[in-house]
């Protein structure tokens, strides 16, 4: 049971800053970083929230939480 709660804490920890970034640019306003440089702005928001996502699975792997 414990090795179940450690995953899911681990599971929530790095869908949370996803949440953040995909819950700040879903917002319907003009005054956004990046809103108005065309199709690149999705791309660099998604390349982020990759990289956030790697960069946190890398630090729980290194602390051999999973």
């Amino acid at each position: 049971l414990n090795d179940v709660i450690r995953l899911l804490t681990i599971l929530s920890a790095v869908i949370l800053p996803l949440t953040l970034v995909t819950g700040f640019y879903g917002m319907n306003v003009d005054a956004l970083p990046l809103a108005r440089n065309g199709g690149w702005s999705i791309v660099f928001t998604i390349a982020v929230m990759v990289v956030i996502g790697a960069g946190l699975l890398l630090y729980f792997r290194r602390k051999k939480w999973l």
